[in-house]
């Protein structure tokens, strides 16, 4: 699978990705201007280590109320040594809706299984959930998903998010995703490559 192909995939598999997070009747981008703790997701980098964004896609303008979003983001970068391609959705809302949406429920309606069960990955001080789906497509490689939530500093793979972040004014969910490649019988996941330069990138979630 070429890059440009590649990316025409991961670009569906964004819109699969920040529908997994943004979903229900929706409403304004920004439902509040006054809090000032938010940072703005459009101050994420475009560019950081190898990986350059190549589409920053539009949901629409209006985004879900169930999960009282402030702020989104909905990217592809692209690795331009290796070619890969990862896909990048950030959203920050209410905890209560934000916590309880993970990609095992999404993508179970969208013709994808289970291929791994997901695991939580140490990353630095961080900590991310990862999990395999596989299509019935047998020409379509397996697609490694990873998410965490932060209320504005380390991510986190929490097991109960909804209790964990009771109460916090805002709540962040990053969720990413990546084609699984096969090399001389050995699997390379992009998207622990991407977290790893994302985390190095010191893109700060608080001031």
């Amino acid at each position: 699978m070429n890059w440009k192909t590649n990316t025409a995939f991961l670009a569906l598999i964004a819109a699969t990705v920040i529908s997994g997070i943004l979903q229900g009747d929706l409403t304004k981008r920004w439902k509040s201007q006054d809090n000032q703790s938010l940072i703005p997701l459009a101050s994420v980098p475009t560019t950081f280590g190898p990986w350059e964004m190549k589409t920053d896609l539009e949901i629409t303008e209006r985004v879900d109320e169930l999960l009282e979003a402030k702020d989104w983001l909905n990217r592809t970068y692209r690795n331009r040594d290796t070619g890969e391609v990862v896909s990048l959705a950030i959203v920050a809302g209410s905890h209560g809706p934000i916590s309880v949406h993970v990609p095992e429920i999404c993508y179970s309606s969208k013709n994808y299984q289970e291929r791994e069960i997901r695991k939580s990955v140490p990353l630095a001080d961080n900590s991310f959930w990862r999990l395999v789906f596989e299509t019935k497509n047998v020409h379509q490689a397996p697609m490694s998903v990873w998410y965490a939530w932060s209320t504005g500093d380390a991510w986190a793979s929490s097991a109960s998010p909804r209790h964990e972040f009771a109460g916090v004014p805002v709540l962040y969910k990053i969720q990413l995703s990546g084609i699984v490649l096969n090399e001389g019988g050995e699997e390379r996941d992009p998207c622990e490559q991407f977290l790893k330069d994302f985390l190095s990138s010191e893109w700060p979630l608080t001031d």
